[in-house]
C-alpha cells in the first residue's frame, strides 16, 4: 500500500507541473510520461542510469529544448524525459509509458509543434526525431540507438533508408550543457 500511496503522489506532483494550458487529459499524458521515464530512468533502464555508446541523449534534449513550445520548466523537463525515452529499445510510444502512438502525437503537436507539423511523411516519432536531429547536426540519415537489432525495423524504418530527411528548422542556441533530466527554470 505504501508504494501505491508513493506512486500516487508521484502522479499528483507531476499533474500539478504540467503546463497550465494543457486540459486535464493533455496534462494527464504529461503526468504519466513523468512518471514513467523516471521510473525506468531510476532503474537503469535510460540515461542518465543506463549507458548511453552513442552520446545522444545530450544532443537530442538540446535539439528538443530549441523546438518546445514555450521556454518554461515543463517544456524543458518533457524534453529531458522525450530524450532519455528515445534512448529505449522499444517503440517511442512504450518507452514514454503510453498506450499507442497517437498520444505521443499530441504530446508533440502541444509540445514540440515545429517538430510535429515537419513530420510530413508521418513517420514513426524516434525515427523523424533522429533524422532532424542528425539534420540539425550536419550528419543525415541518423537512426535511433537501438533501432538496427528491433524485430520491427523494417516496420518502423521502412525499405528506403537513402530517403532525404524531413528538413526541420534549425537554430542554434546558447551552449547547454545541462544534463537531460536536470531542468532548471526558465
Amino acid at each position: 500500500m505504501a508504494e501505491q500511496d508513493r506512486d500516487q503522489a508521484a502522479l499528483t506532483r507531476l499533474l500539478s507541473e504540467a503546463p497550465r494550458q494543457w486540459d486535464e487529459a493533455d496534462r494527464t499524458l504529461f503526468a504519466t510520461v513523468g512518471r514513467h521515464v523516471q521510473s525506468r530512468t531510476d532503474a537503469g533502464d535510460f540515461p542518465p542510469n543506463a549507458p548511453d555508446p552513442a552520446a545522444l541523449t545530450g544532443p537530442l534534449y538540446r535539439f528538443l529544448l530549441e523546438h518546445r513550445a514555450a521556454r518554461d520548466s515543463s517544456h524543458a523537463r518533457l524534453s529531458g524525459w522525450f530524450a532519455s525515452a528515445s534512448m529505449g529499445s522499444h517503440h517511442l510510444w512504450q518507452d514514454l509509458g503510453l498506450q499507442e502512438r497517437p498520444e505521443v502525437s499530441r504530446l508533440m503537436r502541444l509540445a514540440f509543434p515545429t517538430l510535429h507539423d515537419s513530420n510530413v511523411r508521418n513517420l514513426r516519432w524516434k525515427r523523424h526525431l533522429f533524422l532532424s536531429l542528425g539534420e540539425a547536426l550536419g550528419r543525415p540519415g541518423r537512426r535511433p540507438p537501438k533501432c538496427d537489432d528491433c524485430a520491427d525495423f523494417a516496420v518502423c524504418m521502412g525499405v528506403d533508408q537513402a530517403a532525404a530527411p524531413t528538413p526541420v528548422p534549425t537554430t542554434t542556441p546558447a551552449a547547454i550543457t545541462l544534463h537531460p533530466l536536470i531542468v532548471l527554470g526558465d
